[in-house]
């Protein structure tokens, strides 16, 4: 008896192969769901993988099919008995079936011992590999890095700290931060997109405050967040304080007038209303503003408390911008800065600042790749 695995979008469309090529006198041993291969594998439907089993009397799909006459019981239905001798025929047939199930699971059990000795990682690199998992970092892609680790591990004269090779490779894929940068002889406009709920006001009223106070810089503020009474005052509250100026634009007329007030200044922020990936305006209202503003700089807020799908998609959502950084914000509600690392690195998107607390203006920070390599690096 032999066995051939047929992978497929579906049962049906696999049973077609399994009918197709083995005729229906098939024996179905295992179904199971499988993941698509590919580090984007786990975000999309998994494949079926069929398992059958046929005699090989000849060409699978020439063998010779007898006529049977339906049955009730599924099992008569699958394997047609010849008559006379029956009960030994089932008998051996019995035999025959549990012997292929050892042979099966034996041969499972060597390709799967075979797979762990392929993708085995060096002892003192396991650790490392396991640390970034706990921390959320996509399996594949944590084990990816342990491999590069090990590989140059043996590639070196003199042994070296995996751990510091490590946070070499992480600080590699983190790449390097992009804040803003003030320009010498002309202002700077950036601007803050993202869902709601993420913390672009306060963002917004921490940066400000830095530009201000650090950088001694001119600074403007204008927000386009009409919906919510308690951004507008919240702002207010802030420039106040830094003793900047505001300015609440309720059209794109609005807010090219008061970017033309704040033609002297040398950094003028940008606050936006929050908008759901799934708001049909969402492209044409964030697109008009991001025009009307002429924005150097336009950075996508991201909360850390979002889950890695969902940042995914937000991502994706906002491709029709040209150019556009990641800010992440509420670090310190979460644990795992793993999802930092993984849309880094299936995204290619500069990291700007990260955000951690509610203190303005001390809870934010520039990426810093090091700081964040440690991080993913402690269980």
């Amino acid at each position: 008896m032999n066995v051939k695995r047929y992978i497929a979008e579906d049962v049906s469309g696999a049973m077609e192969q399994v009918r197709a090529e083995l005729g229906r006198d098939a024996l179905l041993l295992n179904t199971r769901k499988i993941r698509r291969p590919g580090l984007f594998g786990f975000l999309q439907k998994p494949l079926v993988e069929v398992v059958a089993a046929y005699e090989k009397t000849g060409p699978p799909s020439a063998a010779p099919r007898r006529e049977t006459t339906p049955s009730a019981d599924p099992a008569e239905r699958l394997v047609a008995v010849p008559q006379g001798g029956g009960d030994q025929k089932l008998s051996d047939l019995s035999n025959k079936l549990d012997s292929l199930s050892l042979t099966l699971g034996a041969l499972v059990g060597r390709l799967q011992t075979k797979d762990r000795i392929q993708d085995r990682l060096p002892p003192e690199v396991e650790p490392l590999v396991l640390a970034l998992t706990e921390n959320e970092v996509h399996e594949e892609f944590a084990r990816k890095l342990g491999r590069e680790v090990g590989e140059i591990q043996a590639r070196q004269e003199e042994s070296e700290d995996p751990r510091e090779i490590m946070e070499q490779l992480l600080k590699q894929y983190l790449g390097e931060p992009g804040p803003i940068k003030l320009k010498k002889y002309k202002r700077t406009v950036a601007i803050l997109v993202g869902p709601t709920g993420v913390g672009k006001t306060t963002t917004l009223a921490k940066l400000a405050a830095i530009y201000a106070l650090n950088h001694h810089a001119r600074v403007g503020v204008i927000t386009t967040d009409t919906y919510r009474v308690a951004a507008v005052e919240q702002l207010k509250t802030y420039a106040e304080i830094l003793r900047v100026p505001l300015t609440v634009a309720y059209s794109n007329e609005e807010l090219t007038d008061a970017l033309r007030e704040y033609e002297q200044c040398d950094i003028v922020f940008i606050d936006t209303a929050g908008k759901s990936p799934n708001d049909p305006t969402l492209e044409s209202e964030v697109l008009s503003l991001v025009r009307a503003a002429d924005a150097d700089e336009v950075h996508l807020v991201l909360s850390a408390t979002t889950s890695f799908a969902g940042c995914l998609n937000i991502i994706n959502t906002y491709s029709f911008l040209k150019d556009f950084k990641l800010l992440f914000t509420k670090l310190d509600e979460t644990p795992s800065w793993g999802m930092l690392l993984n849309l880094k690195f299936l995204t290619e998107r500069t990291v700007s600042y990260i955000a951690a607390g509610q203190t303005v203006p001390d809870d934010i920070e520039v990426m810093n790749p090091g700081k964040i390599a440690k991080h993913l690096l402690n269980k």
